[in-house]
């Protein structure tokens, strides 16, 4: 759901953002790149068969180190996985876990199928960082 990545972007406003897609939203990251007016080098985009979960961590082990390659620290570095196919969030949150990088998810109320209400950011896993 790219209106949730579009209210995380907002709200906390990295330096530098990864993200992991399928060949079908693909035109969706470039748009929302535009949006919020990412620099070219501010950004890498991986896209990904959605049902590979493996293949899923593998990406997201790789924007984690470009990261940390830029210079920041696991403990400046957040994993959403709200959006996104099941299987994409859980090989992101799987590598997450393996490499104690904190996750979070951004929670909306729904009435039927549509989210109404504030929408916020949880963290689902906080590591102790140095």
């Amino acid at each position: 759901r790219s209106s949730d990545l579009q209210f995380s972007l907002n709200n906390q406003k990295p330096q530098y953002v990864g993200f992991i897609c399928t060949k079908m939203s693909e035109p969706n990251v470039y748009e929302l790149i535009k949006e919020i007016g990412l620099d070219e080098n501010n950004y890498q985009k991986k896209p990904v068969e959605p049902q590979d979960v493996v293949e899923n961590g593998i990406e997201t082990k790789l924007l984690i180190n470009w990261m940390l390659g830029k210079g920041l620290k696991k403990s400046d570095i957040v994993i959403d996985v709200t959006g996104g196919m099941t299987t994409m969030s859980v090989g992101a949150f799987t590598m997450a876990e393996e490499l104690m990088v904190d996750t979070q998810y951004i929670k909306s109320d729904y009435a039927g199928n549509k989210p109404t209400g504030p929408k916020s950011g949880v963290l689902v896993k906080k590591y102790a960082h140095d």
